[in-house]
């Protein structure tokens, strides 16, 4: 769906590149949805809530994810944003709020269509609110809310529907193959309405990880703050983190960025679990030094993170080749990304390493033959990189080239990366990437 990309669009007309475009946008929406949770928690009269937002800076998966260009940052902002504002008009009474919420809901909505279940599901749990539970109560203040509710849900559907028909008008075949991965009714792939008919807590969810993704000391505050959630009745909280957490329980495959859209919710949990100690420390500065300890322990643990974002390998291996060349008449091919390694080789005739053509033509449309016949006609040069593509699901005319370049070759370089791979590896796991330089007419 269009948002991002039109948002990262413009300001890429401003000024700067389609990379540092997308991830100026992550970045900024990372900061924004920082400062809305100080404000929510300011809102709720709480102490300190400027700290609230700073522990969502500080988590690693955020500051690493916040780095690199994904849409996460921008839908998750989205989303809180949709939350607060709808919380705090129900307490307030507030149509504004109930408006702004209902923008940002919509927003969201053609931000990733893969949230559309979720925050459909939200919508109707919100109204269930307002008519079912208020109306027993007093009829007015529920016509209040339901107008509040409805508004919200007018809003968001009004926004989201005009980009739903134009896509549904436009390619209904996509739109429809769309909606069945969503609802997890193509290959396996998507949300699964019970995901316990997979596992109920996949492999991936056990402490170790969840202690390397967000520290042990985040993980006991937020375990007391949720216990919170309860004796401050944050229903509407309560129900959004819930779901979302359901959603990423049901996703498959899984990806460790999906935990992204909860941190918010986490950083309240960790906020509201520290301020309940805080209460019980006696002196102003000894809270500000438990305060000031437990920042600046978790710097190491950010600035880790900040340092797996700052890769530059595909940058290295591009040079090594002499790339980019204005001059170069070659093709660029690999198992990693061609849009990412094309727009950092300066080459649009980039694309899969592949033993078919159509593999190849996915990212250079006007590919008339496979990666072998193409190399051999023209030359080029293969990067082939050798720990986050095996992540990547891999076809086997995909497969099949690697192994075969492998066999055939030896690469006349390899640059070697070491930057820590956190969220996804340990820290003693390096990346590589070997680099194969084709000349026309080579055998292969």
């Amino acid at each position: 769906l269009p948002f991002y990309f039109f948002v990262s669009a413009i300001v890429c007309f401003i000024g700067g590149g389609y990379l540092f475009s997308i991830r100026l946008v992550s970045f900024i929406a990372y900061l924004l949805t920082a400062g809305l949770i100080s404000y929510y928690a300011g809102k709720k009269g709480d102490p300190y809530p400027w700290f609230a937002g700073l522990i969502f800076l500080l988590i690693p998966l955020s500051v690493f994810y916040s780095q690199i260009g994904l849409i996460e940052p921008l839908l998750t902002l989205l989303i809180t944003a949709a939350v607060v504002f709808f919380d705090l008009s129900f307490e307030r009474k507030s149509v504004g709020l109930a408006l702004l919420s209902g923008l940002a809901l919509g927003l969201a909505l053609i931000t990733k269509y893969t949230a559309l279940p979720i925050l459909g599901l939200l919508v109707i749990i919100f109204l269930s609110k307002s008519v079912v539970i208020n109306r027993r109560k007093n009829l007015a203040k529920a016509i209040q809310l339901d107008l509040l509710s409805g508004l919200t849900c007018l809003l968001a559907l009004a926004i989201f529907f005009s980009v739903f028909l134009f896509f549904r008008l436009k390619d209904p075949f996509l739109f429809n193959y769309q909606t069945r991965v969503i609802f997890g009714l193509e290959g396996g792939l998507g949300i699964a309405v019970f995901p316990f008919t997979r596992n109920l807590l996949p492999d991936w969810f056990n402490l170790q990880n969840l202690i390397y993704w967000f520290g042990w000391p985040f993980l006991i505050l937020g375990f007391f703050g949720f216990r919170q959630l309860f004796a401050r009745r944050q229903l509407i909280i309560f129900l959004a983190f819930s779901l979302l957490f359901y959603s990423v329980l049901a996703k498959a495959p899984f990806y460790i960025r999906y935990f992204y859209v909860l941190l918010p919710f986490f950083a309240l949990f960790v906020y509201w679990g520290l301020i309940t100690f805080l209460r019980k420390v006696p002196t102003l500065p000894l809270k500000i030094l438990i305060i000031a300890i437990f920042t600046l322990s978790y710097l190491p643990l950010s600035y880790r993170a900040y340092q797996s974002a700052r890769h530059d390998l595909l940058e290295q291996a591009t040079r090594s080749a002499g790339l980019p060349d204005k001059e170069f008449p070659g093709f660029v091919f690999s198992n990693y990304w061609p849009n990412i390694l094309g727009h950092i080789a300066g080459s649009e005739k980039t694309s899969w390493l592949a033993t078919n053509q159509r593999e190849v033509s996915a990212y250079y449309s006007a590919a008339e033959a496979d990666s072998f016949t193409l190399l051999k006609k023209y030359g080029g040069v293969v990067f082939l990189e050798n720990l986050y593509s095996k992540e990547i699901a891999n076809p086997p005319a995909r497969a099949e080239a690697v192994e075969r370049l492998r066999i055939s070759r030896q690469p006349e370089a390899v640059v070697f990366d070491e930057s820590p791979n956190f969220p996804y590896y340990p820290e003693e796991v390096k990346n590589s990437v070997e680099i194969y330089l084709i000349k026309k007419g080579d055998s292969l």
